[in-house]
């Protein structure tokens, strides 16, 4: 039998917020692991307590720190989570291509 694959969801938003994305993500986090996936959610929330741009910053280290642990990273948002999961995830993988 194959190794299940792993998700990072990143979002903006988690519930308790109330929007889409928080909807979502949790919904994604209860029901695929039913479905054989195994899944982390990295939410952007925890780095509000940071002036604007550290936040920015330790939320883009902590997703390529992520990334390099997962199959498929996954973004609930284009830009604020979307941008810097989308760089961490091409450079996990141009850095695991190289190794090879």
């Amino acid at each position: 039998m194959s190794e299940s694959k792993k998700i990072l969801i990143v979002t903006p938003l988690y519930p308790p917020d109330i929007g889409g994305p928080a909807t979502y993500s949790k919904l994604l986090e209860k029901e695929l692991p039913l479905r054989g996936f195994s899944i982390e959610v990295l939410k952007f929330g925890k780095f509000l307590k940071y002036p604007y741009i550290i936040r920015h910053i330790l939320f883009f280290f902590t997703c390529l720190k992520a990334a390099a642990n997962f199959d498929v990273v996954y973004a609930l948002d284009p830009l604020g989570v979307g941008l810097p999961s989308g760089v961490a995830a091409l450079l996990t993988t141009l850095n695991t291509t190289l190794i090879r």
